[in-house]
């Protein structure tokens, strides 16, 4: 599992374009949490806890505004069933370029 520090970050770069669209985006406490195709988590802590959190952007230049990453971030409680194996509720991201 990756974790990202958000605060004082203006942007955090996930692996590809490719994670970003097809990770399961959930939600524990404070921290979003994406899990890809393969099962690689990446952690934001303190993501939600930021007046100004930063933009989610790839190496092929796509960018997920934070407003974005809310709306695809269900509650802890699909987090947890997500996390115990059942990421059928989990949601997925429109990547802009």
């Amino acid at each position: 599992m990756h974790r990202a520090g958000a605060a004082g970050s203006t942007a955090i770069l996930l692996p590809s374009a490719q994670f970003a669209t097809d990770a399961y985006y959930l939600q524990q406490g404070d921290d979003p949490m994406l899990i890809g195709e393969y099962g690689t988590k990446i952690t934001m802590r303190g993501y939600f806890l930021l007046d100004s959190p930063p933009d989610l952007t790839t190496p092929e230049g796509g960018r997920i505004m934070p407003v974005l990453v809310g709306s695809f971030t269900p509650s802890d409680s699909v987090a947890s069933m997500a996390a115990a194996g059942s990421t059928q509720h989990g949601c997925r991201a429109a990547l802009s370029t």
